[in-house]
């Protein structure tokens, strides 16, 4: 029998699907990789935290799930960041719905436990998605109650993952080839296990022998404390690579949204990093549109961009999730009219300065880890997350999953284009 996993969302999410994978594959199922459901007898779907659009188009896999169970045996999982109020709506055509914190019930939901031990979540070892970069969650849930967000709800509040646990699996990975480890949490650098705290943590994965990078997603401006960033500092193998959501560039959307920090604060700490962290990138996600974000508030929003020369940033408009705290307390009186527009005209902006960093790259040698081959090019990341486009030569062997040297030759606006050395 096969089983097709069906992902929205985020890296936490596919981080999931690796352990839902693993206990799936411990039942004797195996996994289908047809889009079309056609040799599926399981879907599972891994809903999406923050965005309601995300969930809409869960609402959307009806028509095909009802379509097939018509026909024949079918059965449909949901799980992941599921609200209450998305189980009541869901059950019409779900068959089995269960929070993600519980993955080790799943063989009793599907009759299979008689062989199977129940397994805590984090301590599932994952079936990672290839051979040389891992997703590593050290926490799990979030105590911050952002007013866009459902986290706090679906995964519950953080708990902390074992650090000699975490240093264990890495240091596995490490002996096996692995190149990129990324730290995964919700506010990945709030974790405070009785054990370590982050910083601590860092260090004990950092000193581990051999060649590999380490990155950490996602990071709170409240979190980065002069420890933390003194480790970055001086790690051997953590990348200089930080994402960091702002969220808004107005300190009065940014206390609508319960963000906990002023733009003041982010901005110390981004200086902080940047002046301790050689040639380090930043990244950010934004929310465009956000509960009574006038145009004044998005023009310092605009203004943040230009300041704090973002390299990339992911933008959302915002739509209201079912169950947040923003659904209670504001109004969604933001046109969508408006919300694209203000989106079009943030990416403009970000491009311009995205391109302008990207330029002062050309002609510097680059040690990029290469994970595919795509269009003609072998396609990789640096050490700082840019995205790089490697030119092929006639004797190529296959590179995935390998650091290789290159010359930066072109700047583009989303990535670089490079050469061999």
């Amino acid at each position: 029998m096969k089983y097709k996993l069906i992902v929205f969302g985020c890296q936490m999410n596919r981080s999931d699907a690796e352990r839902i994978e693993t206990v799936m594959n411990q039942m004797g199922y195996d996994k289908s990789e047809n889009e079309e459901l056609n040799d599926a007898d399981i879907a599972i779907v891994v809903a999406c935290s923050i965005r309601q659009h995300a969930i809409d188009r869960i609402y959307g896999l009806k028509k095909r799930f009802d379509k097939i169970k018509k026909v024949r045996p079918f059965t449909t999982i949901l799980t992941g960041c599921v609200l209450d109020a998305d189980k009541k709506n869901m059950e019409k055509f779900f068959d089995i719905i269960f929070n993600i914190n519980d993955l080790g019930e799943l063989p009793k939901l599907l009759d299979k436990s008689e062989s199977l031990q129940v397994q805590e979540y984090l301590s599932i070892q994952p079936v990672y998605e290839n051979n040389f970069q891992a997703y590593i969650p050290i926490t799990k849930g979030c105590n911050q109650f952002c007013h866009f967000c459902v986290v706090p709800y679906t995964r519950g509040r953080e708990v902390y993952r074992d650090p000699d646990e975490i240093v264990s699996e890495c240091r596995r990975l490490v002996e096996v080839g692995y190149k990129e480890i990324t730290l995964l949490g919700q506010t990945v650098n709030s974790y405070n296990h009785k054990k370590a705290n982050f910083s601590k943590l860092l260090q004990m994965i950092d000193a581990i022998e051999g060649d590999y990078w380490i990155r950490f997603v996602s990071s709170h401006p409240n979190f980065f404390s002069d420890d933390v960033i003194d480790t970055w500092k001086k790690g051997t193998h953590l990348t200089p690579y930080l994402h960091l959501a702002v969220q808004s560039g107005d300190n009065e959307m940014l206390q609508k949204m319960n963000r906990k920090y002023s733009i003041e604060k982010f901005k110390d700490v981004v200086a902080k990093i940047r002046a301790v962290v050689p040639g380090v990138a930043v990244s950010t996600d934004i929310i465009v549109g956000y509960s009574g974000e006038t145009e004044e508030h998005f023009l310092k929003t605009m203004e943040l961009f230009r300041e704090m020369r973002f390299d990339m940033a992911y933008i959302s408009k915002y739509s209201i999730r079912k169950g947040t705290l923003g659904e209670k307390l504001h109004a969604d009186d933001v046109s969508y009219e408006e919300k694209k527009r203000r989106d079009a005209e943030l990416n403009l902006v970000l491009k311009e300065v995205a391109h302008k960093n990207n330029k002062k790259l050309v002609g510097k040698n680059m040690k990029i880890l290469v994970e595919s081959h795509s269009k003609g090019y072998w396609m990789g990341k640096s050490d700082s997350f840019k995205t790089v486009k490697i030119q092929p030569n006639e004797n190529d062997e296959n590179f995935a999953g390998q650091f290789v040297d290159v010359k930066i030759v072109e700047a583009l606006p989303w990535g670089l284009l490079a050469e061999r050395v």
